[in-house]
């Protein structure tokens, strides 16, 4: 494995951007990127089984230059604290109401919380009072601080942050990346709700409105730390 201090944890939320820069990472490593997808941390999860999550010893290959996934990062961030660690984050709405849709249109039959969705037919409102669909942007950042994210990626500034991370760490990135998995019925920037709706989800995700704010600011900061060459 690569030194500790070149290592890159990319935490990959959920319909933030992850599967775009997931394709980003294995150029930039040359294909050295290990994926892990096995914890499932969106399933209903008993106390005992979240603790083994954040605590269990991650075994990486020798020639990992990145690892990359659905996971906590806290899992990482113990046993690698010296590591790059990356993540996109999403205005918190837009993702809850992007990951409904997304559920709906490609259920994971394994998931029971898509089961649930699928099989009770549930309300976006339903949907995001289900304990593991709340504030899932802060339950995979774990214990890491934003200040220490090595990279930060906006969904709604995506062309800005792709651009970030070319003048960062990939200036042969090219300057315009083609996003994938994205919803081919959405219309407009935002998901039409009704305004108690929204008001509802934002209440209900209030840590991770607060972490939206952390992570945009820490995305202006970096953009700073890495202005344009001609600039």
């Amino acid at each position: 494995m690569t030194q500790a201090t070149e290592l890159i944890v990319s935490i990959h939320v959920p319909k933030t951007g992850g599967e775009t820069f997931r394709e980003i990472l294995e150029a930039y490593t040359d294909g050295h990127v290990q994926r892990d997808y096995a914890d499932r941390p969106l399933a209903p999860l008993t106390i005992r089984q979240r603790i083994r999550l954040t605590t269990a010893r991650p075994q990486l290959e020798p020639d990992t230059r990145a690892v990359h996934g659905h996971f906590i990062a806290t899992k990482y961030w113990r046993r690698y604290p010296d590591a790059r660690y990356m993540a996109w984050f999403r205005e918190p709405v837009e993702r809850l109401a992007s990951h409904y849709q997304y559920w709906k249109r490609n259920p994971d039959r394994k998931n029971p919380t898509c089961q649930k969705l699928i099989e009770e037919d549930l309300s976006l409102s339903a949907f995001a009072a289900l304990p593991e669909m709340r504030d899932v942007q802060a339950r995979f950042l774990g214990e890491v601080p934003p200040a220490r994210l090595a990279f930060v990626g906006i969904t709604e500034r995506y062309d800005h942050s792709i651009d970030l991370f070319r003048r960062a760490f990939y200036p042969a990135l090219p300057s315009t990346t083609e996003r994938v998995n994205v919803n081919p019925e959405r219309g407009g920037d935002r998901y039409e709700l009704e305004p108690a709706v929204r008001s509802e989800v934002e209440r209900l995700n209030a840590d991770d409105m607060k972490l939206y704010e952390a992570a945009q600011a820490r995305f202006e900061g970096l953009l700073a730390t890495y202005p344009e060459a001609n600039a």
